[in-house]
């Protein structure tokens, strides 16, 4: 049986435009994969916001951060003081909780949210996504105009954006190689993002 689960990431849409994507592809629960679910910039997402207005369109919210997150609190899951996605792969409560997605799945359309508008700049696409495609699982991400992108057609839109130098991989190096690069620039951007916001909390 064939089991496909979704994602979506909610950016700057307004709750109304967030609710669209949902209907249009029949999402009836929506898990949220955000570490921290709470938007300063867009409030509106906010996770009781944001259970609240679903709940008026009978879409069903869980909160699933803690286990399926980009910014695990298990130290244990970082290496050089980075998060690292290949050891949380690894980890025993984040396999439970995909296995606990598939289930799910099985009986409800489910889409994972995440705020990132690209699914290739979060860990919803490079991380779960990637983890759920190995698990014989069709990941789709929603994009923001209401398309399909597919885990797989993901995988070759980064590795087009991979530098030349990669060209003499195997097809499954090359795409390693793809994943780690690309998760490499999330980092930056975290690091990036936590100093900002560190400075902000200086003034």
């Amino acid at each position: 049986m064939a089991i496909t689960i979704y994602t979506v990431g909610h950016s700057n849409l307004n709750q109304e435009e967030f609710v669209e994507l949902l209907k249009k592809h029949h999402i009836s629960v929506v898990i949220d994969v955000r570490s921290q679910p709470f938007s300063s910039r867009f409030p509106h997402f906010n996770k009781h916001e944001l259970q609240t207005c679903l709940e008026k369109f009978r879409i069903f919210y869980n909160y699933r951060g803690d286990k399926l997150g980009g910014r695990p609190k298990n130290p244990a899951l970082y290496k050089n003081q980075r998060i690292s996605y290949e050891l949380i792969g690894r980890d025993k409560e984040f396999i439970e909780a995909l296995n606990e997605l598939i289930s799910l799945a099985i009986e409800k359309k489910i889409a994972l949210m995440c705020s990132e508008k690209d699914p290739i700049e979060c860990h919803r696409g490079l991380l779960i996504g990637r983890n759920l495609k190995d698990k014989g699982v069709s990941v789709q991400h929603i994009l923001s105009d209401g398309s399909l992108e597919s885990q797989e057609d993901l995988e070759k839109r980064m590795m087009r954006e991979s530098p030349d130098q990669l060209s003499f991989f195997m097809d499954d190096e090359k795409l390693k190689s793809a994943y780690r690069r690309q998760e490499e620039k999330i980092m930056k951007k975290l690091v990036k993002k936590d100093e900002s916001y560190g400075n902000r909390e200086k003034r």
